[in-house]
């Protein structure tokens, strides 16, 4: 009878044990798909922040100037790129070993220069939309 109850308690405890593991691994996915979203949030934010910031400069005109700030990563330590082309811009990032991207377009593809990760400047010159 002792054998029995052993073997049953045994039995007990792996099936616990198998549990506890299975609910690890779930709450481990949800736990990266969650910082997955983040990260692609954050950059369709920082592409909409530069988006208005070029098309504020557009739409103000000759002679506008102003500094903004662009952050060094992306949620998570993620490092990211971010640059225009024909007249859209971009925001790519490694994902698992797979390139993402998130891209909006310009109103303008009048731009020189390139965007650096911290501080920016970005002026209108004669309709020319100029990134230091």
């Amino acid at each position: 009878m002792k054998g029995q109850i052993a073997i049953e308690y045994i039995v007990f405890i792996g099936i616990l044990l198998l549990l506890l593991v299975v609910v690890m691994v779930v709450v481990s996915v949800q736990e990266k798909n969650a910082l997955r979203e983040r990260v692609i949030d954050d950059a369709k934010r920082i592409a909409l922040m530069v988006t208005n910031e070029i098309n504020v400069a557009v739409n103000i005109g000759d002679g506008y100037s102003h500094n903004f700030s662009i952050p060094y990563k992306l949620r998570g330590g993620v490092d990211y790129d971010i640059y225009t082309s024909y007249q859209r811009l971009y925001v790519n990032w490694s994902e698992s070993g797979n390139t993402r991207e998130y891209s909006i377009p310009l109103i303008t593809s009048n731009i020189n220069g390139a965007f650096s990760k911290g501080e920016n400047k970005i002026k209108n010159i004669n309709g020319l939309i100029e990134i230091e």
